[in-house]
């Protein structure tokens, strides 16, 4: 059970957060199956899921600009960074679409199989369940995406529209092995 702090533009070395529970519930307020996902959660684990989208985001977003603060707990603060109307934002400032990011990242994180697996099956194209090389066969997944099958979209789409200004998702691995005849 960790305990929250939330990052304030300051650069907080201990920060593990970039919004609160109660600032995540009032972004959610207009999305009512989010809200309900999230409000479900008891106080502790709310602030467990954020901690955890926070994380993610940071570990999955190629953010633009440059960190403030090198001691920072996370990778906001930034400067050199314009949101999507090409308004430089000030790097003493979490940006309002990072925080809302959190917010949708959290309530995705709590049923998302991806998440589960932590990527570990996203050496495939989206939507790809297998491809099998002598007399060339690929399986697609039924029913679309893979997205909650097989962590190969390790950002859902609203998510990386959302944060486009900011920065660029980390998704896909390229890899490499020998082809044996």
């Amino acid at each position: 059970m960790a305990i929250l702090v939330v990052e304030d533009g300051t650069g907080l070395t201990g920060a593990n957060s970039y919004i609160t529970a109660a600032e995540a519930l009032a972004i959610l307020d207009v999305k009512p199956t989010q809200l309900a996902a999230f409000s479900a959660l008891s106080v502790q684990e709310q602030d467990d899921y954020l901690i955890w989208a926070s994380s993610w985001l940071d570990d999955y977003m190629d953010w633009k600009g440059y960190k403030t603060v090198a001691t920072s707990g996370l990778r906001w603060p930034r400067c050199g960074v314009y949101d999507r109307d090409s308004i430089l934002i000030d790097e003493n400032t979490i940006p309002e679409q990072l925080k809302q990011a959190v917010a949708e990242t959290a309530t995705w994180l709590i049923n998302s199989s991806a998440a589960n697996s932590g990527g570990e099956a996203s050496n495939l194209p989206e939507g790809i369940k297998r491809v099998k090389a002598d007399v060339v066969e690929v399986e697609f997944f039924d029913g679309g995406s893979a997205d909650s099958q097989s962590g190969s979209d390790l950002l859902p789409v609203n998510i990386r529209f959302l944060l486009r200004s900011l920065g660029a998702p980390i998704v896909g691995r390229k890899r490499f092995v020998p082809a044996v005849r």
